[in-house]
């Protein structure tokens, strides 16, 4: 079975079995935590020029045309097409200020920078002389387009359309070329620093300055093709389609390693409520807060979806919408209503140790913070001008498998709804409601794998089960691989959000007694629970009894009232004084003993 997961930052995680340790997020006894992975290792295609020398002759040696790097003596930058038909001009990472022949032919052949590569065959241009027209020239760049007529000041881009330019030579080898498709006065020019910082390539009215000059290097050919492998920075080991939650790794004075139980907050959408049928309402606030982790298990659950950029949107699984984007600081992170809404987040290793499992959430430059300690667990906003040593910005995350189910003792029952499918615990076992017939509530039973959004009730079948505190804890594995479609015909309906308006006594819901009742003057029914609705049980009884088909009512039901049965439990063993628990009489009725 595959596994699910959960993203947490160090502010917040569940009691028992925690260890603290200095610079590392908390350990869960039992829970395997996702550090970063090995380092991501890339091939990619690298394709440089050959440059043999720069034109010295002047005029005499461009009269044939040729192909050449074309370099701003004032920018100190060479001028090149971008993969979106940008004019730059821009040089290899490396490359120095003023550079000689050979270093220039090094760096566009051999030199290549890991975080930098590129595929050099960009920055060729071709002149092609035009007939009739001396010394004028287009100039034709790698892919196929030519340099227009150039705007005055502002970036140009590639076209179908070429420009004309009429070359002239300057000092020291160097060449200004006019732009012969306007008014015959703008010339070759570009934006940028003198210290070799990129900017835009355009035009201008000054035939004289340095920002006019261009050199020109003589392209030979395309040098050989080559395969750089090179080594990204270490990333969380997020898997698609699985679930995180994610716990803030703050401590008193933004101390790291401070785990106090009183510390513990998990990122939750449980704050966020829907109408009466589920849809998420904009108002009063969809502010995403930090919970304990005794608050609703399934709202902490978030998947992670990858962008090309590498990026992640994040998800919530109960209400199935996103992690917001940053709006200012101190600013709270909303939950936009919009399915596809939200804030494209990076994770960056807060260092890059494999040891150290934390992480920074950046969005549009922003570090994610848990803001002001524990009084503010509405807030989760950069405060701190990206203060990378702030532990309110360290992030972890860790691997879960199983969400807990409460079953209380006065009613050995539980109703839920979950956005994925889940295994049920052994002694545990589902059930839908088929029908309403007598004041009943007729039960047909599902088993123990329940679909993905599928309301049903939970029943303890175990014989003599524990009876210590109000209730007992159970582990329903989220089970990935499902595939069974919700059951047909079941009348009950369930929330994954909480959901507010519902009229009174509109439904019915689990209750002491073992019994389903009417809501009453309640309106809201919490995340992750089933209810009837009382237009699908067509009566407007107070109470409905469960029942199990043709069994005997399970309500009230005593040993006395069968004393001459022979009795036997769910696994088909004589039992000769039944407890509490379900029981099968000799005439093949369930009862259930209190």
């Amino acid at each position: 079975m595959k596994k699910v997961y959960m993203l947490l930052s160090a502010l917040m995680l569940g009691a028992g079995g925690v260890t603290t340790a200095q610079a590392q997020a908390v350990q869960i006894d039992g829970v395997s935590y996702v550090t970063k992975s090995a380092k991501k290792v890339t091939h990619t295609q690298y394709q440089g020029i050959k440059v043999s020398s720069q034109v010295t002759g002047g005029l005499s040696d461009l009269k044939d045309g040729g192909t050449y790097l074309l370099y701003n003596t004032g920018r100190k930058t060479f001028l090149n097409e971008r993969s979106n038909g940008a004019l730059y001009l821009t040089k290899p990472a490396g490359l120095g200020l003023d550079a000689s022949v050979e270093d220039i032919s090094n760096a566009f052949s051999n030199n290549v920078d890991e975080a930098n590569y590129g595929n050099y065959t960009s920055f060729k241009v071709t002149l092609k002389p035009v007939a009739g027209k001396s010394n004028t020239y287009t100039l034709q760049l790698t892919s196929g387009k030519f340099v227009p007529a150039l705007p005055q000041g502002n970036g140009a881009s590639s076209s179908e359309t070429a420009g004309e330019f009429e070359a002239a030579a300057g000092a020291d080898g160097t060449f200004t070329f006019r732009d012969l498709s306007g008014d015959g006065t703008v010339y070759f020019n570009g934006n940028g620093w003198s210290d070799g910082t990129e900017g835009t390539f355009t035009g201008w009215s000054d035939a004289t300055g340095a920002n006019s000059l261009y050199k020109l290097y003589r392209v030979d050919g395309d040098a050989d093709v080559k395969t750089v492998t090179f080594t990204s920075p270490l990333y969380a080991a997020l898997e698609a389609g699985k679930y995180y939650n994610f716990l803030a790794s703050r401590g008193d004075a933004n101390a790291v390693g401070a785990y106090s139980d009183a510390q513990k907050r998990w990122i939750s959408s449980e704050s966020i409520v829907a109408d009466a049928k589920g849809t998420v309402q904009a108002e009063p606030s969809r502010v995403i807060r930090r919970t304990g982790r005794t608050g609703n298990p399934a709202s902490m659950l978030w998947s992670f979806e990858q962008n090309e950029d590498g990026t992640y949107k994040i998800r919530n699984a109960n209400t199935g919408l996103l992690f917001g984007a940053w709006v200012a600081n101190g600013s709270g992170i909303e939950m936009p209503i919009r399915k596809d809404n939200g804030g494209n987040y990076e994770l960056i290793p807060v260092t890059e140790s494999e040891t150290n499992d934390q992480f920074f959430l950046k969005q549009n430059g922003h570090l994610i913070n848990a803001f002001q300690g524990l009084e503010n667990n509405d807030i989760l906003a950069d405060y701190d001008g990206n203060n990378t040593s702030d532990a309110g910005n360290f992030w972890s995350f860790v691997e879960v498998t199983t969400v807990p189910l409460k079953i209380y003792h006065d009613t050995e029952w539980a109703s839920v709804k979950y956005p994925f499918a889940v295994t049920l615990a052994e002694g545990l076992k589902a059930y839908t409601v088929s029908s309403v017939a007598d004041g009943k509530a007729e039960l047909a039973e599902l088993g123990t794998e329940v679909p993905a959004n599928t309301a049903v009730l939970i029943a303890d079948e175990r014989q003599g089960g524990e009876e210590t505190g109000d209730y007992e804890t159970f582990d329903l594995t989220i089970n990935y691989s499902a595939t069974a479609a919700a059951a047909e015909g079941n009348l009950l309906e369930g929330t994954t959000v909480s959901r507010q308006g519902f009229a009174e006594n509109a439904s019915y819901v689990l209750a002491a007694g073992r019994s389903l009742k009417l809501t009453g003057t309640v309106t809201t029914i919490p995340a992750n629970k089933a209810y009837l609705p009382a237009t699908a049980a067509g009566t407007t009884a107070q109470a409905l009894a469960l029942h199990f088909g043709e069994a005997t009512g399970i309500d009230h039901a005593t040993v006395e009232t069968e004393a001459n049965q022979q009795w036997y439990d769910l696994q088909g063993r004589r039992v000769l004084y039944p407890a509490k628990g379900i029981f099968v009489g000799q005439n093949g009725k369930k009862v259930l003993f209190k």
